[in-house]
């Protein structure tokens, strides 16, 4: 195995495609310094998987980009292959020649690729390891290489003899397979969790089906007892027809008994009832009487009152007179007591007695009449009283005698009512139990039917059981792998948000932003988002848009210049490491309208990717320069027509990723299944979130039937 060529592009000096080719013997470059000589020892450092900026001799790896001078622009990427003679089978590849390729854009972007076929740096290691060949080993010795070997530390010369023997190949394999080791033992842990958290959801569903069991054992006891129900019940129809026509037959006969005690006790009212006319005949007779009485007897009481009234104003006025007398005889007191002193009045006051002495008389004269015509009138309310209580008497008999009657009428009625309420009573029990035994004829012959329906329901229960139990064991099945699917797609929903909240996916510093954006508004204010957050992308489209976009799917979009300055300013003042920012005022849009119309005309043609994708109208001029000059098809196959046809002037990207480059690049493969990117994580979630309800819906529908 040798070296046959080496071809740089962009790289470092390299700024046009450069090729060195190493013939048989040993190939010296000669030159001044500075005209690159060293460059061409670190294209072979790098394109064997160097990752260190400064053993490049710069600062960071997009150092190694050509970066431009005062008569030419910089380049956008940088590409080198080397190429290896294996026609002696020395590695082990089908290849006779191995082209080892590495390029890398300024937006970090970087792809290794073996005979132009995309593969991984570990894979590059491996092959170059069989040839003693590596990064890291003596095969590439720099300046001041000398130095270090010959001054190095005993364990570092053991480093020396290891890669000379071969051996560091499989000490790196024995680094690989620990960390291997490493890596399945927290598979087995996680495993274990996934164990425990499915033995955790053992439990009810157990639980669940045991109530399943019971439900069916329930469900035959049920069949069972109704099917002895109906047998007990069709087997004692008779014997419930015999007890009722006995009672029927008893009861007529008490019916006629009851019949011939009513006629009687008619019989008996008809004649208290005559009897009654009689009594009131003779009651109403005494009541007018009495009424009579009474009429009598109020117009001598008035009269009485009358006279009562009027002696009593006489004694009021004679009371009068004698209190006037009192204070007459008071004041002829104190005249006497006065006589000595008004001997002059003497004369006045004895005609004032004689008046007076004259008055009294007269008024004892009117007293006595008034007394004897009140002894008169006494008289003749004692005679009327003593009628009075004559005729009271005889009005107490015959109400004594009334209220017999009336107590005796009122049993009497008493007596009627009941007797009629008892007819009553019983012709409504007669109609009763006439028509409870033309309704035990009606439910004889229902029996007789339901016996015949019985038989026939049996048959039809017996194969819908056979149905139920079919379509229980159905449900049960189909419970178990909706909870099966449900359970995965939960998991995996909880998965992707879990992602989605840590903005796993995301480079160390755009996600550090994100992370910090969320506690800072401030920060958050500043940028506008994330390219891969800033499009809605149709799901057929996801995987080319996310391969036309590569790693500035993950460019950071700001207003203007001036804040993408202030976000690198906090990136590099937090340590947080690098990012790529997009300011809307700096980026132009591209067209290449005039470049596809050829390819327009291909079946396979769907459209430019700018176009297919969803945005805001401000960010046009962001996913115009991001996608606009990228075209999507349907395969592989139209895009290397399309290609051929267009001369390589534009991306083309396939619906399954594939990649076809303007410098006739191609990468492709296949996908890790299940694999989810930035860009389609927030679709898939919406999906799963739809499946993990619609599921549960079915789940709920599935345990109401089994209920």
């Amino acid at each position: 195995m040798r070296f046959k060529r080496i071809e740089l592009i962009g790289f470092k000096s390299f700024a046009d495609k450069t090729v060195v080719n190493f013939d048989d013997g040993i190939t010296a470059i000669v030159g001044p310094n500075g005209c690159g000589k060293s460059n061409v020892a670190d294209a072979i450092r790098w394109v064997l998987g160097e990752q260190s900026s400064k053993l490049l001799r710069g600062s960071s790896m997009q150092d190694v980009i050509f970066n431009g001078t005062q008569s030419r622009k910089s380049l956008s990427y940088c590409e080198v292959s080397i190429v290896l003679d294996n026609s002696d089978k020395e590695l082990n590849v089908e290849y006779n020649e191995i082209i080892l390729t590495r390029k890398l854009y300024r937006s970090g972007e970087s792809e290794y690729l073996l005979n132009n076929n995309t593969c991984r740096l570990k894979d590059i290691v491996e092959i170059l390891h069989d040839a003693g060949i590596g990064r890291d080993g003596y095969s590439i010795i720099g300046q001041g290489k000398v130095d270090e070997i010959v001054s190095s530390k005993p364990e570092n010369r053991r480093g020396i003899f290891e890669e000379a023997a071969g051996i560091s190949k499989f000490k790196e394999k024995k680094l690989e397979s620990e960390r291997k080791l490493g890596r399945t033992r927290d598979n087995i842990a996680r495993l274990k969790d996934i164990l425990i958290e499915i033995e955790r959801q053992l439990n009810p569903l157990k639980q669940q089906a045991e109530k399943a069991r019971k439900f069916l054992d329930y469900k035959e006891e049920l069949k069972s007892l109704e099917i002895n129900n109906y047998i007990y019940q069709y087997d004692n129809a008779a014997e419930n027809k015999r007890q009722i026509s006995e009672r029927i037959n008893a009861l007529a006969e008490e019916i006629d008994e009851k019949q011939k005690s009513l006629d009687e006790t008619i019989e008996k009212y008809n004649k208290n009832y005559a009897d009654i006319q009689k009594i009131d005949a003779t009651t109403k007779q005494l009541y007018d009487e009495v009424v009579n009485l009474t009429v009598i007897l109020e117009r001598k009481s008035g009269q009485t009152t009358l006279v009562k009234e009027r002696l009593g104003l006489l004694k009021e006025q004679a009371d009068r007179i004698l209190a006037q007398i009192d204070q007459e005889k008071a004041d002829v007191e104190k005249d006497k007591e006065l006589l000595v002193e008004k001997h002059d009045k003497l004369k006045e006051n004895a005609k004032v007695m004689s008046a007076l002495n004259a008055q009294n008389q007269e008024i004892n004269s009117k007293y006595l009449s008034v007394v004897d015509e009140l002894t008169k009138s006494e008289d003749e309310a004692e005679e009327n009283q003593k009628l009075m209580f004559d005729a009271l008497n005889q009005l107490g008999d015959i109400k004594a005698d009334l209220g017999k009657l009336n107590a005796e009428k009122v049993a009497t009625i008493e007596r009627q009512a009941e007797l009629t309420d008892k007819q009553i009573k019983l012709q409504n029990q007669i109609a009763e139990n006439k028509a409870k035994q033309k309704a035990f004829d009606e439910q004889l012959s229902k029996k007789l039917q339901e016996q015949k329906e019985v038989n026939t329901d049996y048959e039809k229960l017996k194969s819908q059981v056979e149905s139920s139990s079919k379509k229980i064991a159905e449900l049960t099945e189909h419970y178990a792998e909706l909870n099966s699917t449900y359970a995965s797609l939960s998991a995996r929903k909880n998965m992707l948000e879990e992602m989605q909240k840590n903005f796993d996916g995301f480079n160390g510093a755009v996600k550090k932003l994100l992370e910090q954006a969320e506690r800072n508004d401030g920060l958050k204010k500043s940028f506008v988002g994330v390219v891969a957050n800033l499009m809605e992308v149709p799901e057929k489209y996801v995987t080319a848009i996310e391969m036309a976009l590569g790693g500035s799917v993950q460019n950071i979009v700001t207003e203007d210049e001036q804040k993408a300055q202030d976000i690198i300013a906090y990136l590099k003042q937090n340590n947080y490491g690098r990012a790529t920012f997009l300011p809307i005022t700096a980026l132009k849009p591209r067209n290449i309208d005039n470049l596809v119309a050829q390819a327009q005309r291909e079946s396979g043609y769907i459209g430019i990717a700018s176009e297919l994708i969803k945005y805001d109208s401000k960010l046009d001029n962001i996913f115009s320069n991001l996608l606009g000059g990228t075209v999507i098809v349907d395969n592989l196959v139209t895009a290397v027509k399309i290609a051929k046809q267009t001369r390589y002037a534009f991306k083309l990207v396939t619906l399954d990723g594939d990649v076809v480059n303007p410098q006739g690049s191609m990468t492709g493969g296949s996908k890790f299944k299940n694999a989810t990117t930035v860009v389609g994580r927030d679709k898939e979630i919406q999906e799963l979130t739809k499946q993990v309800e619609k599921i549960a819906g079915e789940r709920n529908s599935c345990l109401n039937q089994l209920d």
